[in-house]
């Protein structure tokens, strides 16, 4: 377009000129919305990832807890017989602790942090929300697992699209 009117041999009028701007503006605006279109496919593209990562994080994550629940459990002291009830219950209670530390150093951070970005998202539940700071036993630690991959696995979409 601009070639073409540099390169006219006679100065062009009034309405030649406007129709050689407006074309200019329309080439430019088409080529703006263009650039616009690819960027926002870009955006879904990415927002699209990063929900799909954070959904595998989650279940990966549960399921890393429940295997190490299931190692734990193997090594848990047998219940409590009427005759040695007292050293059986402390025994207990002190493996339900030790579950709780071993957990806390393996996994509390990255629940937090999974729990935090599922909250961000809408995505909450009451009894995640309870336990997920400090399980205090197994049960607890049990609880956490289950609800971070179910809320992983819920239908809600993440992240609406926008439109504008």
């Amino acid at each position: 377009m601009l070639s073409a009117v540099g390169s006219a041999r006679s100065a062009l009028d009034r309405p030649e000129r406007l129709a050689a701007v407006v074309a200019l503006l329309a080439t430019a605006g088409a080529w703006y919305a263009a650039r616009l279109a690819v960027h926002e496919k870009e955006f879904n593209y990415l927002v699209a990832s990063q929900q799909s990562q954070l959904r595998l994080a989650a279940v990966e994550l549960s399921g890393d807890i429940l295997n190490f629940l299931n190692r734990r459990g193997r090594g848990a002291p047998p219940r409590p017989a009427p005759a040695t009830w007292d050293r059986d219950v402390d025994a207990i209670l002190q493996f339900e602790g030790t579950t709780a530390a071993e957990f806390e150093a393996s996994f509390g951070g990255e629940v937090r942090r999974t729990h935090d970005l599922l909250a961000l998202e809408g995505l909450r539940d009451p009894d995640l929300d309870a336990f997920y700071r400090r399980p205090a036993n197994a049960f607890q630690i049990d609880v956490v697992a289950r609800k971070l991959a179910a809320l992983a696995r819920s239908d809600h979409n993440f992240f609406p699209r926008r439109s504008f």
